[in-house]
């Protein structure tokens, strides 16, 4: 990975994990499984070539300097995953709810907590701090949660689930793996006949699996 690789480092992912979180995102735009660093495919499209969403400016929605991911329309990470998940969330001033579209969970301590960033309430007429309606917390996207809630697990069973219903079992030595060492220390390796039993195929396992 761009954002994190090493010499010597022992964990990998490979490039179908990988892809599949950047598709999630917007933009193009996913999270390292590791650092959570904002990475993107390689514009020269090349298999397994992943790099770092470095491109910042001026958000033309929220007018911020953020990382652009929405390069033609101008758009930040936050406001195109708002606009995507527009939740309702809970007023802590009057209990009211309201539909905000920008991802206000981000500022959450917990999916239970108020946040720490305030935003205008429509009933108090003024900035007060919001939390994510119970009955819209799962609609949280998992990659972008913050690392207090504890829901990255979750999160890598969603992509390796999503990995194996796309390939199959057909399909389960396809792809390729991102670079991430240049040993085999702690990488799980698996063996098996190919070819009618001639050749043995090794295969190392992605850091999700």
């Amino acid at each position: 990975m761009p954002c994190c690789d090493r010499d010597g480092a022992t964990m990998a992912f490979c490039v179908g994990c990988v892809d599949i979180i950047c598709s999630q995102g917007p933009g193009g735009v996913g999270r390292c499984p590791k650092c959570r660093a904002l990475v993107r495919r390689s514009n020269d499209g090349a298999r397994g070539v992943f790099v770092g969403a470095e491109l910042h400016g001026t958000c033309r929605m929220c007018l911020q300097s953020r990382t652009i991911v929405d390069v033609e329309r101008n758009v930040c990470d936050a406001c195109e995953l708002g606009a995507r998940h527009a939740l309702w969330y809970e007023c802590r001033a009057c209990a009211a709810t309201q539909r905000i579209p920008h991802p206000m969970w981000r500022y959450q301590p917990s999916a239970a907590t108020f946040g720490n960033v305030t935003w205008a309430c429509q009933r108090c007429g003024d900035y007060t701090n919001w939390r994510v309606h119970p009955d819209d917390a799962d609609g949280v996207p998992l990659g972008d949660a913050p690392e207090s809630w504890g829901v990255r697990e979750r999160w890598l069973e969603d992509v390796r689930r999503t990995r194996n219903e796309g390939r199959g079992r057909r399909e389960e030595d396809a792809g390729g793996f991102v670079d991430g060492a240049h040993g085999y220390g702690g990488w799980n390796v698996r063996m098996r006949r190919a070819n009618g039993g001639a050749q043995f195929r090794f295969q190392l396992n992605c850091a999700i699996s």
